[in-house]
Protein backbone atom coordinates (compact mmCIF):
# COMPACT_ATOMS: atom_id res chain seq x y z
CA UNK A 1 0.00 0.00 0.00
CA UNK A 2 1.80 3.13 -1.24
CA UNK A 3 1.71 5.65 1.85
CA UNK A 4 -0.05 9.20 0.98
CA UNK A 5 2.12 12.63 1.72
CA UNK A 6 0.56 14.85 4.29
CA UNK A 7 3.08 17.44 5.76
CA UNK A 8 1.60 20.17 8.32
CA UNK A 9 2.60 22.36 6.05
CA UNK A 10 -0.27 20.75 3.57
CA UNK A 11 -2.06 20.50 6.14
CA UNK A 12 -1.78 24.44 6.84
CA UNK A 13 -2.59 24.76 3.18
CA UNK A 14 -5.49 22.91 2.71
CA UNK A 15 -7.31 24.38 5.49
CA UNK A 16 -6.16 27.99 5.17
CA UNK A 17 -7.07 27.31 0.95
CA UNK A 18 -10.60 26.59 2.04
CA UNK A 19 -10.61 29.68 4.69
CA UNK A 20 -9.79 32.59 1.80
CA UNK A 21 -12.03 31.36 -0.23
CA UNK A 22 -14.71 32.25 2.49
CA UNK A 23 -12.77 35.68 2.75
CA UNK A 24 -13.55 36.32 -0.62
CA UNK A 25 -17.09 35.37 -0.59
CA UNK A 26 -17.21 37.56 2.18
CA UNK A 27 -15.45 40.73 0.98
CA UNK A 28 -17.54 40.14 -2.05
CA UNK A 29 -21.26 40.53 -0.47
CA UNK A 30 -19.40 43.72 1.48
CA UNK A 31 -18.73 45.34 -1.55
CA UNK A 32 -21.77 44.45 -3.46
CA UNK A 33 -24.16 45.29 -0.46
CA UNK A 34 -21.76 48.87 -0.25
CA UNK A 35 -22.30 49.51 -4.05
CA UNK A 36 -25.79 49.24 -3.49
CA UNK A 37 -26.31 51.62 -0.96
CA UNK A 38 -24.14 54.01 -2.59
CA UNK A 39 -26.39 53.88 -5.52
CA UNK A 40 -29.50 54.24 -3.56
CA UNK A 41 -27.61 57.50 -1.20
CA UNK A 42 -26.50 58.95 -5.13
CA UNK A 43 -30.53 59.35 -6.36
CA UNK A 44 -31.38 62.11 -3.34
CA UNK A 45 -34.92 62.26 -4.51
CA UNK A 46 -35.80 58.68 -4.09
CA UNK A 47 -33.31 57.88 -0.96
CA UNK A 48 -36.86 57.64 1.00
CA UNK A 49 -38.53 55.31 -1.26
CA UNK A 50 -35.19 53.08 -1.71
CA UNK A 51 -34.74 53.03 2.20
CA UNK A 52 -36.20 49.04 2.30
CA UNK A 53 -33.18 48.52 -0.41
CA UNK A 54 -30.84 50.30 1.64
CA UNK A 55 -31.37 48.65 4.87
CA UNK A 56 -31.50 44.90 3.19
CA UNK A 57 -27.99 46.04 2.43
CA UNK A 58 -26.93 47.68 5.26
CA UNK A 59 -28.42 44.33 7.11
CA UNK A 60 -26.42 42.11 4.93
CA UNK A 61 -23.11 44.13 5.43
CA UNK A 62 -23.51 43.66 9.45
CA UNK A 63 -23.99 40.19 8.62
CA UNK A 64 -20.76 39.63 6.45
CA UNK A 65 -18.42 41.69 9.00
CA UNK A 66 -19.87 39.81 11.76
CA UNK A 67 -18.87 36.57 9.86
CA UNK A 68 -15.73 38.11 8.98
CA UNK A 69 -14.55 39.04 12.27
CA UNK A 70 -15.37 35.54 13.36
CA UNK A 71 -13.46 34.24 10.85
CA UNK A 72 -10.68 35.86 11.21
CA UNK A 73 -10.48 34.95 15.48
CA UNK A 74 -11.17 31.45 14.29
CA UNK A 75 -8.21 31.64 11.95
CA UNK A 76 -5.88 33.42 14.05
CA UNK A 77 -6.40 30.56 16.70
CA UNK A 78 -5.50 27.91 14.74
CA UNK A 79 -2.53 29.67 13.30
CA UNK A 80 -1.06 29.78 16.61
CA UNK A 81 -1.51 25.96 16.91
CA UNK A 82 2.40 25.67 16.40
CA UNK A 83 3.41 27.85 18.91
CA UNK A 84 3.85 25.47 21.91
CA UNK A 85 4.34 22.02 21.36
CA UNK A 86 3.42 20.42 23.51
CA UNK A 87 0.66 22.07 24.82
CA UNK A 88 -2.90 22.02 26.49
CA UNK A 89 -5.89 21.92 24.61
CA UNK A 90 -9.61 21.00 25.22
CA UNK A 91 -10.82 18.08 23.39
CA UNK A 92 -14.02 20.17 22.76
CA UNK A 93 -12.47 22.82 21.53
CA UNK A 94 -10.68 21.13 18.92
CA UNK A 95 -13.78 19.73 18.00
CA UNK A 96 -15.34 22.78 17.13
CA UNK A 97 -12.53 24.15 15.60
CA UNK A 98 -12.37 21.34 12.95
CA UNK A 99 -15.63 21.19 12.54
CA UNK A 100 -15.80 25.09 11.41
CA UNK A 101 -12.29 24.47 9.58
CA UNK A 102 -14.04 21.48 7.59
CA UNK A 103 -17.40 23.21 6.98
CA UNK A 104 -16.18 24.05 3.24
CA UNK A 105 -15.30 20.66 1.79
CA UNK A 106 -18.66 18.92 3.37
CA UNK A 107 -21.02 21.27 2.50
CA UNK A 108 -19.75 20.18 -1.16
CA UNK A 109 -21.28 16.92 -0.63
CA UNK A 110 -24.14 17.92 1.35
CA UNK A 111 -23.12 16.68 4.44
CA UNK A 112 -23.02 18.61 7.81
CA UNK A 113 -19.81 18.19 10.17
CA UNK A 114 -20.98 19.13 13.98
CA UNK A 115 -19.16 19.40 17.19
CA UNK A 116 -20.48 17.83 20.42
CA UNK A 117 -19.11 19.49 23.64
CA UNK A 118 -18.19 17.42 26.43
CA UNK A 119 -20.20 18.46 29.54
CA UNK A 120 -16.62 19.29 31.52
CA UNK A 121 -13.05 19.98 29.74
CA UNK A 122 -11.59 17.25 28.77
CA UNK A 123 -7.92 18.70 28.46
CA UNK A 124 -4.26 16.57 26.97
CA UNK A 125 -0.98 17.94 26.74
CA UNK A 126 -0.10 17.17 22.86
CA UNK A 127 0.89 18.48 19.68
CA UNK A 128 -1.55 20.79 18.71
CA UNK A 129 -1.25 21.00 14.84
CA UNK A 130 -0.79 17.00 15.17
CA UNK A 131 -3.51 16.19 16.87
CA UNK A 132 -5.87 19.10 14.48
CA UNK A 133 -4.00 16.96 11.38
CA UNK A 134 -5.45 13.12 12.92
CA UNK A 135 -9.38 14.69 13.30
CA UNK A 136 -8.85 16.52 9.91
CA UNK A 137 -8.23 13.25 8.27
CA UNK A 138 -10.52 11.19 10.15
CA UNK A 139 -12.98 13.69 9.04
CA UNK A 140 -11.97 13.02 5.05
CA UNK A 141 -12.03 9.61 5.71
CA UNK A 142 -15.79 9.85 7.28
CA UNK A 143 -16.57 12.41 4.21
CA UNK A 144 -15.72 9.67 1.53
CA UNK A 145 -17.79 7.29 2.99
CA UNK A 146 -20.86 9.72 3.01
CA UNK A 147 -23.96 10.00 1.50
CA UNK A 148 -25.37 13.25 0.50
CA UNK A 149 -27.79 14.51 3.72
CA UNK A 150 -25.45 12.94 6.66
CA UNK A 151 -23.63 14.18 9.73
CA UNK A 152 -20.44 13.94 10.93
CA UNK A 153 -20.54 14.08 14.90
CA UNK A 154 -17.08 14.86 16.75
CA UNK A 155 -17.68 13.70 20.24
CA UNK A 156 -15.18 14.43 22.71
CA UNK A 157 -15.23 11.32 25.26
CA UNK A 158 -13.24 9.99 28.35
CA UNK A 159 -12.90 6.47 29.59
CA UNK A 160 -11.52 6.23 32.66
CA UNK A 161 -8.03 7.00 32.76
CA UNK A 162 -8.22 8.26 29.22
CA UNK A 163 -9.83 10.35 26.56
CA UNK A 164 -9.70 11.08 22.52
CA UNK A 165 -12.22 12.12 19.78
CA UNK A 166 -14.93 10.26 18.34
CA UNK A 167 -15.04 11.31 14.45
CA UNK A 168 -19.03 9.37 14.37
CA UNK A 169 -20.54 9.14 10.88
CA UNK A 170 -24.41 9.07 11.14
CA UNK A 171 -26.58 8.74 8.04
CA UNK A 172 -29.06 6.69 6.21
CA UNK A 173 -26.65 4.64 3.97
CA UNK A 174 -23.86 3.75 6.32
CA UNK A 175 -21.17 1.39 5.16
CA UNK A 176 -21.45 -1.87 6.02
CA UNK A 177 -17.70 -2.62 6.68
CA UNK A 178 -15.81 -1.27 8.79
CA UNK A 179 -13.92 2.03 7.80
CA UNK A 180 -9.99 0.49 7.64
CA UNK A 181 -11.36 -1.94 4.84
CA UNK A 182 -13.26 0.95 3.06
CA UNK A 183 -9.96 3.04 3.14
CA UNK A 184 -6.82 0.53 2.01
CA UNK A 185 -6.62 2.11 -1.80
CA UNK A 186 -6.25 5.32 -0.25
CA UNK A 187 -3.53 4.37 2.52
CA UNK A 188 -5.49 7.20 4.81
CA UNK A 189 -5.80 4.76 7.51
CA UNK A 190 -2.27 4.17 7.51
CA UNK A 191 -1.40 8.04 7.03
CA UNK A 192 -3.76 8.72 10.39
CA UNK A 193 -2.66 5.71 12.12
CA UNK A 194 0.97 7.00 11.69
CA UNK A 195 0.12 10.35 13.60
CA UNK A 196 -1.61 8.73 16.21
CA UNK A 197 1.26 6.74 16.72
CA UNK A 198 3.58 9.97 16.62
CA UNK A 199 1.04 11.17 19.33
CA UNK A 200 1.49 8.22 21.70
CA UNK A 201 -2.39 7.67 20.65
CA UNK A 202 -4.43 4.41 19.10
CA UNK A 203 -6.78 4.66 16.08
CA UNK A 204 -9.91 2.16 15.80
CA UNK A 205 -12.91 1.92 13.80
CA UNK A 206 -16.22 2.57 15.57
CA UNK A 207 -18.36 -0.31 14.11
CA UNK A 208 -19.45 -1.09 10.80
CA UNK A 209 -18.96 2.42 8.99
CA UNK A 210 -19.77 4.42 12.10
CA UNK A 211 -16.44 6.33 11.95
CA UNK A 212 -13.09 6.36 14.03
CA UNK A 213 -12.07 7.42 18.21
CA UNK A 214 -9.52 8.68 18.07
CA UNK A 215 -7.87 7.62 21.57
CA UNK A 216 -5.05 9.50 23.83
CA UNK A 217 -3.17 7.74 27.03
CA UNK A 218 -3.09 8.90 30.06
CA UNK A 219 0.36 9.65 30.50
CA UNK A 220 0.24 12.58 27.96
CA UNK A 221 -2.72 14.02 29.70
CA UNK A 222 -1.95 17.54 31.87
Amino acid sequence: MKRPEMSETVFFGKVTAGMTHEFKNIFAIIKESAGLVGDVLSMEEDAFKGRKAMERGLSRIRTAVERGVDLATRLNRFAHSPDQVPAAVDLSEIADRMAYLTRRPAGFRNVTVEPSPAKEPLNVTTDPVRLQMAVFLAIEICLDLSAPGGRIRLIPEKNGTSCGMAVRYEGDEAPDRDVPETVTASGQWVLLDEIMGSLRGSLRSIGKGKGLFLSLPEKIRK
